[in-house]
């Protein structure tokens, strides 16, 4: 029954009520809600350590990147020689597509290389930067801030819930 199946279809087995003691074959409908991509929990999860993206700056210690928030710092921050390797390459947008799985920002990211290539134009750096801060609602007033000491422990948690 299993080696029939089609792109579509399912079986519920046998220990379901619906199935009422025998494999059923069932065409799954479609979607009856829009599927909402949770852009924010992106943005300060980190990746493991082997997909962090490694900034390095010819000859100095290398950055590594494991949270979109410090891609965007790092790209922000380093002078563009360091960084147009990158941008000839492809490596942001395949970055992008790959650890995160955002083909439509990396399909953006890659248009801006692409730009880059023809015309060796570094203004499209920060429209790379921007594109992810952007699609990730990633502002400057989002960031933790780690600078700031409780004067009573606990007294600075806050619950914050956002809403996609």
């Amino acid at each position: 029954m299993l080696g029939h199946l089609k792109v579509g279809q399912a079986i519920a087995l046998p220990i379901t009520e619906e199935a009422a003691g025998e494999p059923r074959l069932f065409t799954i409908g479609a979607r009856l809600t829009p599927h909402v991509r949770h852009r924010e929990k992106y943005v300060d999860v980190p990746v493991t350590e082997p997909r962090a993206f490694v900034f390095s700056d010819h000859g100095g210690v290398p950055r590594r990147a494991r949270t979109l928030r410090e891609f965007v710092e790092t790209l922000e921050q380093l002078p563009f020689a360091d960084v147009e390797g990158y941008l000839r390459r492809g490596d942001f947008s395949r970055w992008i597509g790959d650890v995160f799985g955002d083909r439509a920002l990396a399909d953006d990211l890659r248009a801006h290389e692409e730009r880059y290539r023809r015309a060796d134009g570094a203004e499209e750096l920060p429209e790379i930067a921007a594109a992810i801060r952007a699609r990730y609602d990633l502002t400057d007033s989002d960031a933790p801030d780690q600078s700031r000491t409780p004067a009573v422990p606990g007294a600075d948690t806050v619950v914050r819930e956002r809403v996609a």
